[in-house]
């Protein structure tokens, strides 16, 4: 049940999007329970045809730098980013520096 989030949700979305029904994802954001930010994405003709990965080099490398100055904006706006001198924090956990190895996976 999307009302019972604890944590804020940003989705970002095309409306062109040819995987996932864009209205359903408004649809769960406007029931998300700690707030849910919806921001729509216009892919070019160099991004995804499907209209579905909105960011990354690979498939939608137009939409990359939105994308990032999006989440980032969105983060420190609810002051969950972190970090110094305009860097991000370090994530810690797996494939962090010094951070455990991930489990799983077969790397042979």
């Amino acid at each position: 049940d999307y009302a019972t989030a604890r944590a804020p949700a940003l989705m970002l979305l095309s409306d062109m999007d040819r995987i996932v029904d864009p209205a359903k994802a408004r649809e769960v954001a406007g029931r998300w329970g700690a707030g849910g930010t919806v921001v729509a994405l216009v892919p070019g003709p160099q991004d995804d045809p499907d209209a579905h990965v909105l960011a990354g080099d690979a498939l939608s490398p137009g939409l990359t730098e939105r994308a990032v100055a999006e989440i980032i904006g969105w983060a420190e706006a609810r002051g969950i980013a972190a970090g110094g001198e305009g860097e991000p924090a370090a994530p810690d956990g797996p494939g962090a520096p010094g951070g455990a190895a991930p489990q799983g996976g077969d790397d042979g």
